[in-house]
């Protein structure tokens, strides 16, 4: 729920009080003239039954908008007791109208008070407070609802407006997701890695010698294989994200090891896509604080779309920059570069480009929402540019640590230029 809206339902509020207060002022008006109206008797008759018919349709209007709105609104006066409420209210609190009506809004939301006092969206008479609370049904039973608060004033008369959202259901509906994308996740991994690994024996010549054309066949089952594996490890990751589960274990590690251990481990994607992977020579190790296996992801990701989205023979290069308290990673590649109109999305869930290009270059969509959360908790950011001249540049910025104290556990960094 947006400040927009709540605004747009406090101007419709507002309108529909001036058009009813309007219109019963002009009621009553012609009413005391009606005794000095020199106008005849049928003419100030039929000018009453356009006012009411005025004051109908408008009630009318403003009605039907209200029950189209799918979230609650409600309206109490300064004694705080409830003066309206549309169907989605009535539906939230589990009761009618007629018992609504008239109810002190403490009732309800118990919270209310408190609601008045939180930080605004907005300034003057435009603020709007919004809070998650503890709302509470006539029966008792007390759900998680969200409630937006706004004061308006008409004519001298202050009105509150509340619009509320009952996160209850939505909980329950998003527990229900993401259990069954859980289970059928798991339950896929298990044939899935069988499959691979049948394909696998397959593709290496381990059996009997294949014709070359059912190889070819073999070799297209096994690429579509690895990336279903893929995508069942993204929903997971994402899965373990949204619930909190995802262990992150940091430990000091150089990262120019890690990175040449990332390049080498994409060797065989590259070659497959005839695209070269370049890191220069550094002349000496770089101490960041990040779990090992996680960052391996994190480069995995990058490095697999750059090689995707380059031309065949033109390189992926990684640059490492050295600063004082922190330390930057670059991913550049020579591809097409990223439209313009899909950039706020980049980093969203399932986001991809619509271009035909880019879908059939493969993807769930979920890597690099799962790189800048990854990103993220190892304490760094992710960020990416796009060129003039075209191409991509996905940059991870870490903090930098202090040099461990010498131990066999870590080895000499290799100096020379990293060219695959």
């Amino acid at each position: 729920m947006t400040a927009g809206l709540i605004g747009a339902l406090a101007g419709l509020v507002l309108g529909a009080l001036g058009a009813w207060l309007g219109l019963r002022f002009a009621q009553r008006g012609g009413t005391a003239r009606g005794a000095d109206d020199s106008r005849p008797p049928g003419e100030e008759s039929a000018r009453r039954r356009r006012t009411e018919q005025a004051l109908s349709e408008a009630q009318g209007r403003v009605g039907a908008m209200l029950e189209a709105i799918p979230d609650g609104v409600i309206t109490f006066d300064d004694r705080g007791l409830i003066e309206s409420c549309n169907p989605a209210a009535q539906a939230i609190f589990g009761c009618g109208a007629v018992r609504l009506l008239g109810q002190p809004v403490a009732d309800l939301l118990p919270d209310i008070d408190d609601l008045r006092l939180a930080p605004p969206e907005g300034a003057g008479q435009e603020a709007v407070r919004r809070r998650l609370i503890d709302a509470q049904r006539l029966d008792g039973s007390t759900f998680p609802l969200e409630v937006s608060w706004r004061q308006l004033r008409h004519k001298g008369r202050r009105l509150h407006l509340c619009v509320l959202r009952d996160l209850g259901e939505q909980q329950r509906v998003e527990r229900m997701k993401r259990d069954f994308v859980s289970v059928v996740s798991h339950e896929l991994r298990t044939p899935l890695t069988s499959i691979r690994g049948a394909l696998a024996l397959l593709s290496d010549g381990s059996g009997e010698p294949l014709p070359e054309a059912s190889h070819r066949l073999v070799l297209m089952a096994a690429r579509n294989c690895e990336r279903l594996v893929d995508l069942v490890n993204d929903i997971l990751d994402l899965d373990r994200m949204q619930a909190g589960l995802l262990v992150i274990e940091p430990d000091v590690h150089d990262i120019v090891r890690l990175l040449r251990d990332s390049l080498r481990t994409t060797l065989g994607f590259a070659r497959l896509y005839k695209v070269p992977l370049m890191m220069p020579r550094h002349d000496g190790p770089v101490w960041v604080s990040v779990d090992s296996r996680r960052m391996a992801q994190v480069m995995g990701n990058l490095l697999s779309n750059a090689i995707k989205f380059s031309p065949a023979g033109r390189e992926v290069m990684v640059m490492l920059r050295p600063g004082e308290s922190e330390c930057t990673i670059e991913v550049i590649d020579h591809g097409p570069g990223i439209p313009v109109e899909f950039r706020d999305r980049l980093f969203e869930p399932f986001a991809q480009a619509d271009a035909t290009d880019t879908r059939a270059r493969g993807g769930s969509g979920l890597g690099l929402s799962i790189t800048r959360s990854l990103v993220e908790r190892m304490g760094g950011r992710l960020a990416f540019a796009c060129p003039p001249g075209g191409g991509t540049v996905f940059s991870v910025t870490l903090p930098t640590v202090p040099a461990p104290p010498p131990d066999s556990r870590f080895v000499p960094t290799g100096l020379d230029d990293l060219h695959i």
